[in-house]
């Protein structure tokens, strides 16, 4: 009787481990993306640091949700925590830092890249009534 009720309590603890480390969704607990919403713009140009602060940040840019079209200019993305390049860290040339560009006419849909980044995600929308844009990373 004894041997049965440690054998049934060795079980109960494996099982009990495996939940621990169980995943939510399709996405292992610490991966997850984060993600935010901007508003269609009404002025030119919007400038924003996506990643929160001005100190380099590594991470996966994950995607780009447009909810319309884009009308009447680009949306860019950059490796980067500011638009100064004398602010910046070693100095980089902007064209060296493109994550993605959204040029006017882009249809609504999710554009994925899954890209690494080193800097930071700055946003630029250089047009007016650009679409409600959703960005993901990690």
């Amino acid at each position: 009787m004894t041997s049965m009720v440690l054998i049934l309590s060795s079980m109960l603890a494996v099982v009990t481990q495996e939940k621990a480390s169980s995943t939510f969704g399709s996405v292992t607990v610490g991966n997850e993306y984060f993600s935010t919403t901007t508003s269609a713009a009404s002025v030119l140009p919007i400038i924003n640091n996506l990643t929160g602060n001005t100190a380099p940040r590594q991470g996966t840019f994950g995607s780009i949700i447009l909810t319309g079209s884009v009308a009447g200019g680009n949306i860019d993305f950059f490796d980067a925590t500011t638009t100064n390049v004398n602010l910046r860290t070693g100095q980089n040339a902007t064209s060296t830092l493109i994550l993605a560009s959204i040029p006017t006419g882009a249809p609504a849909g999710t554009y994925t890249y899954d890209s690494i980044y080193k800097h930071g995600i700055l946003m630029v929308t250089s047009g007016v009534n650009n679409s409600t844009t959703t960005v993901t990373w990690r």
